[in-house]
Parts: C-alpha cells; structure tokens; sequence
C-alpha cells in the first residue's frame, strides 16, 4: 500500500515544477484541520470536569492550557468567559467558592483563580 501511495504522490507531482511547490501542496494534503483542531479543543474544554476530592490545580492548568491553544486559533475569549468555564467545571463542594466569586463580583485573570482554588482545596 506504502508504495502505491509513493507512486501515486509521484505521479501527481510529475508536472509541478520545483520543490517548494511540492512542499506546499504535501503540507495541505496532510496537515492538520485547523477547524477540526478547534473543534476537538473545544469539545474537550466543555466536557471537563474535576472530580470530588481532587486538587483543582493539574485541572486547572490543563484548561488554562487549552484555552492557551485556542487563543492561537483566533478563537477569542474574554476572561470572564474562561473563568465561567473553569468554574463551571468544578464539583459541588466548590459551590460555596463559586458562590462567593459571583456574589462579591471578584474579578480575577487565570492564574490569579488558579491560586485562590488551590486556597479553598486545603
């Protein structure tokens, strides 16, 4: 199969006239979707959720981490929407955290909701 694949790649490459055209055209063929990227990213940041009893901080981070990747989509966020999604991925002994959040109004960037979890978890 391999080799039927080189020599169809071949073939289809036979008329183009130099390398960096080839390159080009090989990068479309086999690079990643950007949309299907972001799709599957956010897919993956909806369905998180941190379990009863874990420290929010490796959860935390990984989120932090995919709403990172997503900025390099274009796919813009204001903090108040990424930290309703982090929020909302906590279990229910985090209600009074995230009660107290809401009530007070409190404004906070990523890390600075990263370090107050990691308050409340101890």
């Amino acid at each position: 199969m391999l080799a039927s694949m080189n020599r169809e790649l071949q073939t289809k490459h036979e008329e183009v006239s130099n390398a960096y055209d080839i390159l080009i055209a090989l990068q479309e063929l086999y690079s990643e979707n950007p949309r299907v990227v972001e799709y599957e990213l956010c897919a993956s940041l909806f369905s998180m959720k941190l379990r009863e009893g874990e420290p929010p901080t490796d959860h935390t981070l990984k989120m932090i981490n995919g709403l990172d990747r997503l900025d390099g989509y274009w796919v813009v966020m204001p903090d108040r929407l990424k930290v309703n999604l982090i929020l909302q991925s906590l279990p229910p002994s985090y209600k009074p955290f995230i009660t107290n959040y809401n009530l007070n109004r409190i404004e906070r960037n990523l890390s600075e909701l990263l370090n107050e979890l990691k308050e409340f978890h101890r």
